[in-house]
Parts: C-alpha cells; sequence; structure tokens
C-alpha cells in the first residue's frame, strides 16, 4: 500500500561509482611504542603504493586532558591512549571509493579503501579486524576531522571555500556525477551570503552526499552527524563569501521521502536562474507536491504555514483550498505516482500522516 511508513535501510546506490576528489584520512596508533614498527612498515609498503600519498607522520605526547578530548571526538568518551602517546599518519586517498558496506557498529555508506587497509592492520597488529585497541583509522573527511581537530591539525585537510554562491553553482554545475536539485526557497539565492549567515538554511536534495561535500567543502559537527555511524543530522556549513552557510544536505535513500520520488525529482530538475545564480530546481509538479509534503507531513501546523504563499501561486488559486483538501491532492498525487510515506531518518524533521 502507498501509505504505508517504510523505515527500511538505505540500499546501496547506483549513485556511488565515479570518480571522486582526493581526499584526506587518518590511520591512528594508539600504543606507538608497542606498533609503530609493524604500522608504519605496512602503510609504507601497502596503503602509499595504493595510490595513497603521506600527508603528515608525527608521534604526539598528549596530557591526560588531551587524550580525554581526544577520545571524545572520536568515540564520544572513554581513552585507548596508552602510555601517553599516539602515532597519528595523515594521508591523501587519490583514488576514494565509496561504497555501502558493513562498519563497526551499523551499515553505512564509507570509503571501502581506509575500511579495508584498517582491517589489515588492526589483523597484523591484534590478530583481528575487531582488535579496536591498536589502531583507528577515518571512514571519511568528517572522521578524519574528529582526529584533527582536537589536535589542531585541521589545517592538514584543506578546506574549499567560494566568494559567492554564483561560484559554488557553477562549481557543481562543472562536475557530472552529482545530481541535485535546490528544494523551495531557492529564490532567496539572490540575497548575499552575508544576509544567510545565522538565519538561513539553504535545502538541498543531492544524488550522493559525500561527493557534494568533497565538491563543496560542507562541514558538519557533533557525533550524531551521518558520517558517524549512520547518525541522523545532515546539517553542514560551506564557505561561501567569508560566512559559514548552512545547508541541509537530503540524499537519495534518507526517507526525507520516499527514495523512488527523490530519484525521479533528480532525474526530471529544470535549471533556474536567480540573479546571477544558475541552479537546478524540481520540476513544477515535483515543487508543487514536495513542498505541500513539508507543510502537511514534515510540519505541525499547515494551516499558519510560512509556505502557503508558495503553495498558491504554484497551484494558481488565490485561495488555498482547506487542509483537509489539500491532503486529498497528496495523497492522488502519492498514489498515482507509486510513492509511500515516510518516517524520515533525521529526527529533526516531522512525520505526520493522516
Amino acid at each position: 500500500m502507498p501509505h504505508n511508513e517504510d523505515t527500511s535501510p538505505e540500499p546501496a546506490s547506483e549513485y556511488l561509482a565515479h570518480p571522486r576528489q582526493p581526499e584526506v584520512h587518518t590511520i591512528l596508533a594508539w600504543n606507538p611504542d608497542k606498533y609503530f614498527d609493524q604500522a608504519d612498515a605496512y602503510i609504507q609498503e601497502h596503503v602509499l603504493t595504493d595510490d595513497f600519498s603521506l600527508v603528515h607522520s608525527d608521534r604526539i605526547n598528549l596530557t591526560p586532558k588531551e587524550q580525554r578530548a581526544l577520545c571524545a571526538s572520536i568515540y564520544g568518551s572513554g581513552n585507548k591512549v596508552k602510555n601517553g602517546a599516539i602515532h597519528l599518519w595523515v594521508v591523501r586517498d587519490n583514488d576514494p571509493v565509496y561504497q555501502w558496506a558493513p562498519a563497526t557498529s551499523c551499515k553505512q555508506v564509507l570509503n571501502i579503501r581506509m575500511k579495508r587497509h584498517k582491517e589489515k592492520l588492526r589483523t597484523l597488529l591484534g590478530g583481528s579486524p575487531s582488535a579496536y585497541q591498536t589502531i583507528h583509522t577515518s571512514y571519511n573527511t568528517h572522521e578524519a576531522l574528529c582526529v584533527l581537530r582536537p589536535l589542531a591539525l585541521k589545517h592538514l585537510s584543506p578546506r574549499i571555500q567560494f566568494s559567492s554562491f554564483r561560484e559554488l553553482f557553477q562549481r557543481l554545475e562543472e562536475d557530472p556525477h552529482l545530481q541535485y536539485v535546490v528544494q523551495r526557497s531557492y529564490h532567496e539565492l539572490a540575497n548575499s551570503p552575508a544576509w544567510f549567515a545565522g538565519r538561513k538554511d539553504v535545502d538541498v536534495l543531492v544524488s550522493d552526499y559525500y561527493h557534494f561535500k568533497a565538491l563543496t567543502g560542507a562541514r558538519g559537527h557533533g557525533r550524531s552527524m551521518r558520517d558517524i555511524d549512520n547518525g541522523h543530522r545532515i546539517q553542514n556549513q560551506i564557505v561561501i563569501g567569508g560566512n559559514k552557510i548552512n545547508f541541509d544536505v537530503r540524499f537519495v535513500g534518507d526517507n526525507y521521502v520516499d527514495s523512488r520520488w527523490e530519484h525521479d525529482m533528480l532525474g526530471r530538475s529544470v535549471t533556474t536562474t536567480v540573479g546571477d545564480v544558475t541552479c537546478h530546481i524540481p520540476m513544477h509538479d515535483d515543487e508543487l507536491y514536495s513542498l505541500l509534503y513539508h507543510v502537511l507531513v514534515q510540519k505541525p501546523d499547515p494551516a499558519h504555514s510560512k509556505h502557503r504563499p508558495k503553495l498558491r501561486a504554484l497551484m494558481g488559486v488565490d485561495t488555498l483550498p482547506p487542509v483537509s483538501e489539500l491532503w486529498k491532492l497528496l495523497k492522488q498525487f502519492m498514489d498515482s505516482s507509486g510513492y509511500s510515506f515516510k518516517r524520515p531518518r533525521d529526527r529533526g524533521v516531522g512525520f505526520r500522516v493522516k
């Protein structure tokens, strides 16, 4: 039945198999006195000959407070540091490959090359891929920053910045491997980045969350990010005109709406120009019904939504029908399209179906 709630896990996606930007990762030995020689030999012989390059290698002595801060950033709590020191290798993967694969706590999209090297290192040093006390490696650039930030080394992972929204969307247009649409308030892109800073989000739907982040330098904070054990938060910041602008980065399979609808929406997007910004937006019916879905399903008070003027414009009416009639219109669209209502994985998004 098309109105049944579906909370199935994210499927493998055809969007993942494409060339990617080089990216920085971390490899960390918790007990360098015991593991450095073998780990370094493996990295030299197997990692650096696998289209990785070495950015940084150093033994780092840490106070107890610094040890706790590092482990809190990576794991949330605890302390894995032995004898007051770690050894950190920072490497650049020049040919990242992302796949839907089992990780320690869940299945998630991750850099499969880093996963394989981590498991081989842990087996070499501790006899098992689950020898957690030996080696930690990042699965994505957010996890790498969870290591680099508390060590005051985040400069080792350079961040892309943009002078304007125009430059950002030109960058997206130039990449053949990303599909995206700007949702809802795309007309606001005519404003300056300073107008957005601290007050407005940009809502985007993308075919590949990690590729979007690589292209834009988008970064998030906190342990509830999607990047850590498939967490629920997807809000990232992109630096535009010296301002950190919030982007809610929806992606195919996140249940923000039915993944089939997300797929279709990306495939039939249209191009528009707002001020000096050219970008992709949903075609008319997708814009109308996704906004109607947002107002009715994801927000608590449809009768007083700030989006009602936009709905009137999209429907070509002076007065909106009653909320009950709007529900009928939405359900007719969902039924005719074969789409289901989905409980979103982002816990900050409402879900109310009548």
